[in-house]
């Protein structure tokens, strides 16, 4: 099974920019905004954590398609199945 590297398409994340303000509240502090942006973007609270997220998502993604062993991948046949089970939980058509 092939999974899409957009982090949206693979689950539903409710209330993701107040999450995402919680999630910076956690770290240690951090400059999660741009001091001179080159443009305006739709969150201008933490705009680099929410890339790194989504960058982070997309890298584990190809990892996981391009890996040539299955069991390399830990707990692959577990997700799997868990997918193929609820199918709709992980693509936002419902919520867990």
């Amino acid at each position: 099974m092939t999974m899409l590297p957009d982090l949206f398409s693979f689950a539903y994340v409710p209330n993701w920019y107040i999450q995402l303000d919680e999630l910076a509240a956690l770290a240690l502090p951090e400059p999660w905004r741009f001091r001179n942006p080159a443009y305006l973007t739709k969150n201008p609270d933490n705009p680099i954590l929410e890339r790194y997220i989504h960058a982070i998502f997309k890298k584990q993604v190809i990892d996981y398609n391009t890996e040539k062993q299955p069991e390399k991948v830990p707990n692959r046949r577990n997700f799997d199945q868990l997918r193929a089970e609820r199918p709709g939980a992980y693509r936002g058509d419902t919520v867990i």
